[in-house]
């Protein structure tokens, strides 16, 4: 949502120029002082990656009318800003607060996803948990709950379903939790084989030894297994942690949308829409694998995770819990496969 910084001051400098310098010289300075500060103002909530907020379009808005009707442009430009930072339907519009609605880069883990089509192009936002209870989501539909934060260097969040993966109605999940195989048993493949022993990660969910290196999660095992936790993928002020972990650790693995492509690659068990995944251990049938393919939120593509991004649920268990539990029930106390 949104654009780079480069659009960003194009657009700004656009509507810089169409200020007017002629006037009386008191009025006309004052009057040009009043449409820069409040440009100046929309150019700060965009840099930080913020909307741009009412009371600066109100503020801009002001400024424009009292230079008279000569600067059309600018009316045309404040529309061009509308359009391309504040992509909210009209029945959205008292959303514009701080930290309410926030661009991808700012999207934290617990964030609700919505989707929506205006004018013919889809537009997605991330709102806080808190935003989405105080003003619902309008014409927006809710599709997915954040995971991981933004990664530049991946330039993408890693979203998951608001709903469980279905046996039965695979196309739009389920809201309850549902028992299914892996699949595949006995069956050679290409996938990398990993350590497969246990391990656990660090929660906000539990209470019992304190992990140092990210503030306010915990390993909920006791002193005799110390030798199985596990790193946190986040450092303190929730920044992802550049942690080495060993060659043959599974949250090594961190492509999930490819390993769901090649089971489908050896899956020999068939779906008809409508119809049921045969849940089986047999070879040719991976039905944890069908039941995220098949999946059709929104007309999204959806994956059976790795465990390198699965991993990013457990240490912010409690705020992906909560946001989850406002469409299907709880996360607590359900196994959850991985494609790894």
């Amino acid at each position: 949502m949104g654009r780079d910084a480069s659009s960003s001051e194009a657009g700004i400098a656009k509507l810089y120029d169409t200020v007017p310098t002629t006037g009386g010289a008191t009025d006309g300075a004052v009057t040009q002082q009043a449409v820069v500060n409040a440009i100046t103002d929309i150019k700060t909530n965009i840099e930080d990656n913020e909307l741009v907020t009412s009371a600066a379009l109100n503020d801009l808005n002001s400024a424009i009318d009292s230079l008279g009707t000569t600067v059309n442009t600018i009316d045309t430009t404040v529309d061009d800003i509308l359009s391309n930072y504040m992509p909210i339907l009209d029945n959205l519009n008292e959303q514009h607060i701080k930290d309410g609605i926030r661009s991808r880069e700012l999207a934290q883990p617990g964030d609700i996803v919505l989707t929506a089509t205006i004018s013919g192009v889809e537009n997605t936002i991330f709102m806080s948990l808190d935003a989405y209870n105080k003003y619902g989501s309008g014409d927006y539909t809710p599709i997915a709950i954040v995971v991981k934060p933004y990664d530049p260097d991946e330039d993408k969040v890693i979203c998951m379903a608001t709903r469980f993966g279905s046996l039965r109605n695979p196309e739009q999940g389920s809201s309850n939790a549902v028992d299914m195989r892996w699949g595949g048993y006995n069956v050679e493949n290409t996938m990398t084989n990993y350590d497969s022993s246990y391990f656990y990660l660090p929660s906000n969910y539990y209470e019992h030894i304190a992990n140092p290196i990210d503030k306010g999660t915990y390993w909920h095992i006791n002193a005799y297994t110390d030798n199985v936790k596990h790193v946190s993928p986040y450092a303190s002020g929730n920044i992802i942690a550049q942690v080495q972990l060993a060659a043959n650790d599974p949250c090594n693995d961190t492509d999930g949308a490819s390993n769901t492509t090649y089971l489908a690659s050896i899956t020999t068990a068939t779906y008809t829409a409508g119809g049921t995944i045969t849940n089986s251990y047999a070879a040719g049938n991976y039905p944890a694998n069908d039941s995220c393919r098949y999946y059709n939120a929104a007309g999204k593509s959806w994956y059976l995770p790795s465990m390198g991004e699965l991993q990013y649920i457990v240490p912010r268990f409690k705020e992906i819990n909560t946001s989850f539990c406002k469409f299907s029930s709880t996360l607590v106390g359900h196994y959850f496969w991985s494609s790894t």
